[in-house]
Parts: C-alpha cells; structure tokens; sequence
C-alpha cells in the first residue's frame, strides 16, 4: 500500500482546519464528483463521512486522517490530483487484504501456457489426427472439421453443425499436444442425445479478432487457442464432470465460412438458451474481487465500514471488459444460468449442489451485489438509480427471481446502445433477439445484409407486436446536415 501512495507523499500535510471543516469540505467534494460523473467515488466519500461522523474511536480517527488527506490534496494541488488519491487508496488497500490471504479460498495454479504445447491431437468419430500450431486455424475456421451428424449420421444440409468439444483420452503422440474430443450434431440432435453442453461467453482475444478479420493465420492467435483451450480443459475439472462438452466460438464456429457463420449467428440464443447452465468467462476479474462481491451478496446487511472494501471489486466488475461488450451481453440474456470463471481461472461452481440457482454463481454475484450496495447507499439517489437503468450494467437481467423480465423496445434500444459492437447491423439482431426471448425457437429468417434492412426488421416486429413507439422515432443522420436517404426507416 506504501509503495502504490508513495506518489503522494511528497505533497505537505495542512491540518489547517477545524473537524466541522472537514466534514463540510468533504461532502462539497463527494458532491463535486457526482456532478463529474464518478458515482462510485462520490458515495465512498459520503460513506467515509458518515463513519466519521457515527462510529467513535479507531476506525473513525483513521477515516478522519484519509479524509483530511483527499481535503488537502484538492485545495492545495488539484481535484485531479485529489481522486487519483482516492482511487489509489482504495486500489492499494485491496492489493494489501489479498497479499494477507483473508479470503478463505484457494485459487488453482495459473494455467496459461504452463507446458511447451505444440499442437493439438484432434479425435472426431473413429479419427484421431495430429494438428501442428500452424493448422489450427485453417482446421477450425475453414470447417475442414465437416463430417455428418455424430447422432443420426444423417447429413446437415442447410443447417448449421452444433459442434462441441470435451478433453479426449491421453494418446501416445510424437509431440507435447492437447487432445481435443469433437463433436458434430444438429441442434435437434444434440437435445435428444441428453449431452452435458456448457456454453461459454467470454470476449475475444485481439489477435483471434484480427487473424479473424484478415483472414490470415497468425502464430500469435494459434498459440491464443492451444492456451485456452488448455486452461478450459484444466479449470473445468473438478467443477464439472468428465463427460461435460464445451461450445466455445473459437472452435465451434468456422469463422472463415461465412453461410456457416451467418447461420449459426441466428442460432447463437437458441444455443445459450437451450443449455442449462453457460459458463461467463471474465479474464480481468481477480478472484479476492469475486469473493468480496459473493460473500457480501451472501449478507442480510453490511456496515459502512465493510462497504468501503466492497467498493472497489464493485467498480472493476462494472469495468470489466464482459460488461462493455454487446455480444456477450445477449448471451447471457439468453441462458437459464451462469457461472464465473475469473481472472486465475478459477471457475465458481459446486458439483455437489444440484439446484439450478446455486450453479447461478454469476448471477447471485451482480444482483446480490447491486442489491447490497443499493440497501447501503439510499442517500446516493442518483448512483443507486443507474444501476437499475436499462442502459446501465446488465439492465436488470440478472434479476432471475420468478421468471426472466420482458423488455420493452425503448429499453432494449437503450441497453444495446451502450454496448461496444463491431457492426453497426448487429445492435439491432441484438434489439430483436432480446424482445423476442420467448420465441427464439420459430426463428428462421436470413440475417439481414444491411443497417436499413435490420432496422426496418426491428421496427416491424415491434409494431406487429402492438409496440407503435418507432412512429415517434426521427432518422439521424449520419454527418451534420445530412438528410436521410428515403430508405431508413422511420
């Protein structure tokens, strides 16, 4: 913690005012950084006042110096300056609780890379193949996988393979490989054949987005594969039993087959939704902020003071790089229930515990921990308010209590507006799939080619719904001054 403030030190303590003072300078403060948008730190702020103020003696001295400090440094240096402290503070004192080993749980050893591994030992119906690094990829994204239904043996003609993987048997091999089990059904096939499939959602490595965009093969996003594919195989055991099958995008869509690829983007919510449970992948997710989080939803109530440490794991889960994805997001949506793999890939699940709620660890762990954090703050109207917003965090999804909660079209539009997504088009396949979770089994329909037609598609499918609020919508166009070609739909 000393060495991550030692930045600070450097600045000369004032002490120059009263403890009144101090109280009422920090409330301006805590209410300038609402007014810059920074939520989090504001109600920390308030809630440090509040334990000064309520609690005597040791925590409330210790508090009062931490406030004197963020006081002195935005009168004498700067607000900038001020915040980077408050940031830091909270940063470096979660650094020092994980450091001290409080937190009960034992991660598994890191897993990425650990072995020389050279390729992959790939098994598909009564063929075993050695696939070299450099292979990997034309095998996989270019459907050189291709063979009939491994459950009727029928072909698959217009749809899309279901192709999922498990950890096949050790094999004598002339390399270090992994060995990789495949698995080829239709989507009718796969629910009569009773497999264990565990979807998983995650966000994609960049040098898989850019060998995926150029259409090339790079050595860096073969060695992504052979690393994930072996931290899966390892995290899962353990969590999941043996005969578990895994869909994960990076080997069960052929990237580079865009009929393939396009089909299968309509079946993306039929996959995650019919599985029972989906796997959520957040690779900047410490495991101390998982427990934090997990343990306080766990919690009828939490003082301030225990609020203070359950900020920061907070914020990263709203940082994280799942959260600001539009994809991964839909996914989710679509799934019964979630676990969580963190950043040692440590997967959060009992095998013992049978009830689809306590395998719901991902889910537990965003809506205990809004539902905590909004018992505490009631004084922060206003950050307690944007948690619940449909374009905030999850838009409420994680509320799983009864039955899943219908959006309506001016929700939706504002959840997915807030997503970062490559293509434009995309947001409103997204719009359509979250509005019509219910019925994602009728559809059939080709994916549209351009943004008029996917919007013209949202649009009529809310109006056919008894939904007439795209009528008040008003073309924007797409640099100023310009008017809307009479195609866009209104």
């Amino acid at each position: 913690m000393e060495s991550d403030l030692s930045q600070f030190s450097t600045y000369p303590r004032q002490n120059d005012i009263t403890p009144e003072t101090l109280s009422f300078m920090s409330t301006i403060i805590a209410y300038a950084l609402e007014q810059d948008h920074d939520i989090v730190l504001s109600a920390l702020l308030k809630a440090a006042i509040k334990v000064k103020d309520d609690i005597p003696g040791e925590h409330s001295g210790v508090v009062g110096e931490f406030l004197q400090r963020v006081v002195d440094l935005v009168r004498h240096v700067g607000a900038d300056t001020g915040s980077k402290f408050l940031q830091t503070t909270l940063e470096s004192l979660l650094r020092k609780d994980l450091s001290a080993g409080g937190t009960g749980n034992t991660a598994p050893p890191d897993t990425h890379n650990t072995s020389p591994w050279l390729g992959l030992n790939i098994s598909i119906g009564n063929d075993t193949m050695e696939l070299a690094l450099a292979d990997i990829l034309d095998c996989f994204w270019a459907n050189r996988l291709h063979t009939k239904c491994h459950w009727c043996h029928q072909a698959f003609g217009e749809n899309p393979p279901i192709r999922t993987i498990c950890a096949g048997a050790e094999i004598r091999s002339s390399t270090r490989n992994i060995h990789v089990r495949i698995f080829n059904r239709h989507f009718t096939c796969l629910r009569s054949s009773g497999a264990l499939i565990v979807p998983v959602s995650h966000v994609w490595n960049s040098s898989i987005r850019e060998a995926n965009r150029s259409k090339q093969y790079t050595a860096e996003a073969a060695s992504t594969m052979i690393a994930s594919i072996h931290t899966l195989f390892e995290s899962s055991q353990g969590s999941y039993s043996p005969q578990v099958e895994f869909w994960h995008d990076y080997y069960s869509v052929p990237q580079w087959n865009k009929q393939i690829r396009q089909s299968l983007l309509l079946a993306l919510p039929l996959i995650f939704h019919n599985a029972n449970e989906i796997l959520v992948q957040m690779s900047d997710i410490t495991p101390h902020h998982v427990h934090e989080l997990y343990e306080a939803s766990l919690l009828p109530n939490i003082s301030l003071y225990q609020c203070l440490k359950l900020i920061p794991p907070l914020r990263a889960l709203c940082a994280s790089e799942w959260m600001q994805r539009m994809w991964v997001t839909l996914e989710y949506c679509s799934s019964k229930s979630a676990c969580i793999m963190d950043q040692s890939n440590r997967i959060w699940r009992s095998v013992e515990r049978e009830e689809m709620f306590n395998r719901d660890t991902f889910s537990r762990l965003v809506d205990g921990s809004q539902r905590v954090l909004l018992s505490m703050f009631q004084y922060a109207a206003r950050f307690s308010r944007e948690l619940s917003t449909p374009g905030e965090f999850l838009g409420g999804l994680a509320d799983r209590r009864g039955h899943f909660r219908q959006m309506c079209l001016g929700e939706a539009v504002e959840l997915v507006a807030r997503k970062q997504c490559q293509y434009f088009r995309d947001r409103f396949l997204a719009i359509s799939i979250i509005l019509q979770r219910d019925s994602i089994f009728s559809s059939s329909e080709n994916v549209p080619t351009s943004d008029g037609d996917a919007c013209a598609m949202v649009w009529k499918g809310a109006m056919q719904r008894g939904d007439f609020s795209p009528l008040l919508f008003h073309p924007c166009e797409k640099r100023r001054g310009a008017i809307p070609g009479g195609s866009t739909p209104s």
